[in-house]
C-alpha cells in the first residue's frame, strides 16, 4: 500500500509499505477512505515531539471502511462504514470504564505519559496512522464507531478530531448566554469553536488570524466578525477596543505552540527552542479577557509556566482554570508549584463527579477540584468521591447560582453568583477568586482556597431530598466578610503622574456599598460608569478632582433608577478628557 512516512524533520514521503495484518483477535483493518492533515502534525514535521522515527505514517484524523476484523470483534464486519477516533482506547481499563478514553492504560507503553493516538511518534504508542491507504485499528469495538447512512464521509472524517477539539475548546470555556468570545486562529478547530460558541450561547463571537481566504471562510460559516491581527498595532488593546474597553468575556487558544505575530517567540520557542513552543496567543488571550474571563486552553504545563513569567512581571493574576483529566506529563507537577509559589489559585475542573475519575491534578496539595453532579439522578452523592472534590453542585438545569423569585425552598437572593448560569463551575470559583483578590490583594493562594472551600452553602431543605452531596452553592459574600481587611484602605491612591487617572474599587460586603477613590489632575472632571459583566451600564455618577487631584465616591448598590442591584459581578470605568483608568471590579453583598 502507499503510505505518507516521516523521513526527518521537514521532510515527509509518500512511499510503499506492507499491508498492515490483524496482530491481535481484537483488531480490525480499516480501507481509508478520508484522511485529513491536523495542525498538531506539524508538530512532527518540524520536529518537535520526541521520539518521532523515521518511517512512521501521520495522520490520526480518518475514516474508511472495515475491510477485515479479528475473530473476537464483535461490533463491526467487514464493509461496515466506520469513523477512528484519534485516541485509541481499550474501553475496558479503569480509565475507559470513567469515560476518560484518552488517558487509557492498555495502549501505550507509555501509559503515564497518555494514551495511544495514531500516527503520533513512539511517545503515544508508535502507531502507525491514517494518512495511508489502510491502517489497523486495535480494540476495534472500541476504537471503530459506525457512521449512519445519512452522514458522508467528508462530514464524518471531522467528527475524528477538528470538531470534538474545538467544542471541547468552548465548552471548557464555560461560556453563559450573551458571553462575548475571542477565538484565536481560524483553522479547522478555531472554526469549530466559533460555531460552538453560539450552540453554547454566546452573544458575540469574534475571530483572530491573518490569513485572508481563513477568515472569508470562517465569517461565512460561523457568522462571526474576524480580525486580521496583521492589521493592528496591539492585538490585546483591540480587542478591548471592540468590547467597550470591558476585554472579552472568554478567549480561546484555537492556535498552541507554534502561533504566529511575534518574530521574538517563534525565534526562542521554535528554531532555538529555548522555550516549549510560541506563546504569542496565550499572550494575547490573557491580555485581552476581561477581569474575571476565562482563557481556555489545552497545553497546561506551558500555559502555567507563561502565567507564572506574568505574575513575575507584575501582571496580577488571581486563579487558573485547567482540566481535571491533566495527567503528570510535560513537567506540569512543576509548573503548577511554580504558579502556586506565587499565590495563584490554581481550580481544577471535576467534570461531572458521578464519573469521577482519581487523576493528578487533584492530588495536588492547594488545588481546588470543583465537581457536578445531577442531583435528581440514582446516584446523586459525593460520598464515594469526598476526598478528591472541594466544592460541589447540582447539574445545569436544576439550581441557580443566583435565586430570586423562584419556588425552590431557598430564600430569594440567598446565593451570590459571581456568573450567570445554572451550575457551579470552574469559572465561577476563579472569578470569586479574583472577587476576593481585588478585595485583599495580599490574600495567598491558600487563603483564598479556605476561603472558597469553607464558604458554600447547604443546599435548601426539601429541594434534593436528602441526597448526600458533599457541599451547596459558593457564597461569595460571605467568603468576602471572613477575608482579611486590606491593610491600605483606597483612601491613599499613588499621586498621578502626567494625565494617566487611576482608579481604586474596594467593595465592603458588610455595607453593601463600594468606596471608589480617583487620582486626576487638580480641578479635573471625572465620569464614573459602573457596568455589570455583561457591559450594561447599571449607574452613572460624576464629580471635580480636589486640589491635590483627589475625588472619592461611594456606590451604594442602586441602578440609575434607585433600584438595589443583584448581587455579582460589576465594574467600575473612570474617564477624564485625556484617559481611561483600567477597570477595577467592585462587588455588592
Amino acid at each position: 500500500m502507499r503510505a505518507m512516512t516521516y523521513r526527518g524533520p521537514y521532510r515527509v514521503r509518500v512511499v510503499e509499505k506492507p499491508d498492515p495484518k490483524i496482530e491481535h483477535p481484537r483488531d480490525a483493518i480499516v480501507r481509508v477512505t478520508r484522511a485529513c492533515i491536523c495542525g498538531s502534525d506539524l508538530h512532527l514535521y518540524h520536529g518537535l515531539v520526541p521520539d518521532t522515527r523515521v518511517g512512521q505514517t501521520f495522520g490520526h484524523e480518518f475514516c474508511g471502511v472495515v475491510h477485515e476484523v479479528g475473530p473476537e470483534v464483535t461490533s463491526v464486519a467487514p464493509g461496515d462504514r466506520v469513523l477512528v477516533p484519534f485516541n485509541i482506547c481499550c474501553g475496558e481499563c479503569y480509565f475507559c470504564r470513567k469515560g476518560l478514553y484518552g488517558n487509557c492504560h492498555n495502549t501505550n507503553p507509555n501509559a503515564t505519559a497518555a494514551g495511544g493516538i495514531y500516527g503520533y511518534s513512539h511517545t503515544t504508542g508508535g502507531y502507525d496512522g491514517g494518512q495511508a491507504e489502510y491502517v489497523r485499528v486495535p480494540f476495534a469495538d472500541a476504537g471503530c464507531i459506525p457512521i449512519p447512512d445519512e452522514v458522508d464521509d467528508d462530514n464524518a472524517v471531522l467528527c475524528t478530531d477538528a470538531f470534538p477539539t474545538g467544542y471541547q475548546g468552548a465548552e471548557m470555556a464555560g461560556i453563559k448566554r450573551g458571553d462575548t468570545v475571542v477565538v484565536f486562529g481560524a483553522g479547522p478547530v478555531g472554526i469549530f469553536a466559533a460555531k460552538s460558541a453560539w450552540l453554547l450561547g454566546a452573544g458575540r463571537v469574534i475571530v483572530v488570524d491573518h490569513l485572508e481566504y481563513r477568515l472569508d471562510f470562517v465569517r461565512k460559516y460561523a457568522q462571526c466578525e474576524t480580525v486580521d491581527f496583521k492589521s493592528v498595532d496591539d492585538m490585546a488593546i483591540h480587542i478591548k477596543k471592540m468590547t467597550d474597553w470591558m476585554g472579552a468575556d472568554v478567549c480561546i487558544d484555537c492556535v498552541g505552540c507554534e502561533a504566529a505575530g511575534s518574530t521574538l517567540q517563534r525565534l526562542t520557542g521554535l528554531k532555538l527552542k529555548l522555550q516549549a513552543g510560541s506563546a504569542t496567543v496565550l499572550h494575547w488571550a490573557i491580555n485581552s479577557v476581561r477581569k474575571g474571563g476565562v482563557v481556555s486552553m489545552t497545553w497546561a504545563a506551558q500555559a502555567f509556566n507563561y502565567l507564572a513569567d506574568l505574575k513575575a512581571r507584575g501582571i496580577n493574576i488571581a486563579a487558573v482554570n485547567c482540566s481535571w483529566g491533566s495527567t503528570n506529563s510535560g513537567g506540569i507537577s512543576t509548573a503548577a508549584a511554580n504558579l502556586q509559589a506565587q499565590d495563584v489559585l490554581i481550580v481544577c475542573s471535576a467534570g461531572n463527579a458521578n464519573n469521577l475519575v482519581s487523576a493528578y491534578l487533584p492530588t495536588l496539595a492547594g488545588v481546588v477540584c470543583v465537581g457536578a453532579t445531577d442531583s435528581l439522578g440514582a446516584n446523586a452523592s459525593f460520598s464515594n468521591y469526598g476526598p478528591l472534590v472541594d466544592l460541589a453542585a447540582p447539574g445545569v438545569g436544576v439550581l441557580s447560582t443566583y435565586s430570586p423569585n423562584q419556588d425552590d425552598g431557598l430564600p430569594d437572593g440567598d446565593y451570590v453568583g459571581v456568573l450567570s448560569g445554572t451550575s457551579m463551575s470552574t469559572p465561577h470559583v476563579v472569578g470569586a477568586a479574583a472577587v476576593l483578590e481585588s478585595y485583599n490583594p495580599a490574600l495567598t493562594a491558600a487563603q483564598k482556597a479556605a476561603l472558597l472551600i469553607g464558604h458554600t452553602k447547604a443546599f435548601g431543605p426539601g429541594y434534593i431530598a436528602a441526597k448526600p452531596l458533599g457541599s451547596g452553592i459558593l457564597d461569595l459574600a460571605a467568603a468576602l466578610a471572613a477575608a482579611p481587611a486590606p491593610t491600605t484602605g483606597v483612601g491613599n491612591p499613588r499621586v498621578s503622574v502626567g494625565p494617566r487617572i487611576q482608579l481604586r474599587a474596594s467593595p465592603n460586603p458588610m455595607r453593601g456599598q463600594s468606596d471608589l477613590a480617583i487620582q486626576a489632575r487638580p480641578g479635573q472632571r471625572v465620569d464614573l460608569r459602573i457596568v455589570d459583566a455583561s457591559g450594561r451600564t447599571v449607574r452613572a455618577m460624576s464629580g471635580m478632582a480636589d486640589a491635590f487631584g483627589a475625588l472619592h465616591r461611594r456606590w451604594d448598590g442602586k441602578d440609575t433608577g434607585g433600584r438595589r442591584t443583584q448581587s455579582g459581578l460589576y465594574f467600575v470605568t473612570a474617564s477624564t478628557v485625556e484617559g481611561r483608568a483600567t477597570h477595577k471590579l467592585a462587588v455588592l453583598e
